[in-house]
């Protein structure tokens, strides 16, 4: 059965439930969705989004390429394939990760989130050069986004320059970065948590999640 209408009804709220943080609860319309119409690309690209930000990795991959079965040349198939190498990176498959990066970035230029992922996962292979490139292209085009900026702290970070990484990522904080539980856990910035620095900063904007 094909009700496009339905479709959509159902992938609507399971979007908005998804924005309020209940995802059980988006997961199950997001999925009714699917049952109205399996082409509706909204419905994967969400569900994939949800399972990225869960860190189910294997399942938001899945997710993305059901997208790219259906589009595999608008800006839906880019922010797929962004997904796709970021749940890439998670499962430790950094060459498949950049690989997707380059297609995602190769149907729109413009997928600043591409581009920062795809600088983080150069990082991870110590390319720091390529990773700067990538970084600088993303900035041009929003200079104040959260997530380039916590991906410069990174690179100023591996390139020896704490004050320049710690700077960054207060400047990705001012700027919307909000996530307590990656900056406790990401090892990349491992070596920044042992700075004093790091727990004023994070006593600065996480208060309520800081001990003294």
């Amino acid at each position: 059965m094909v009700d496009s209408a339905g479709s959509l009804n159902h992938s609507g709220l399971g979007i908005l439930f998804m924005i309020m943080n209940r995802n059980q609860d988006a997961i199950f319309y997001l999925k009714n969705a699917l049952r109205f119409d399996s082409t509706n690309l909204s419905a994967w690209g969400s569900l994939g989004n949800i399972y990225l930000n869960n860190n189910q990795f294997s399942d938001a991959l899945s997710m993305y390429r059901s997208v790219l079965a259906l589009d595999s040349t608008t800006r839906n198939a880019s922010y797929s394939l962004s997904g796709m190498g970021q749940a890439l990176i998670g499962l430790g498959n950094l060459e498949e990760a950049i690989s997707a990066f380059e297609r995602s970035v190769s149907i729109d230029s413009t997928n600043i989130y591409a581009l920062a992922a795809w600088a983080s996962a150069l990082m991870r292979i110590n390319d720091l050069e390529n990773a700067e490139r990538k970084l600088n292209q993303a900035v041009r085009l929003a200079p104040n986004l959260w997530v380039i900026l916590y991906n410069f702290a990174l690179l100023h970070l591996k390139k020896g320059n704490t004050d320049l990484a710690l700077q960054s990522l207060e400047n990705a904080l001012k700027t919307g970065l909000r996530d307590f539980k990656t900056l406790s856990t990401d090892s990349e910035f491992a070596p920044l948590r042992a700075l004093p620095e790091w727990k004023i900063l994070m006593k600065k904007y996480f208060p309520d999640q800081v001990k003294d």
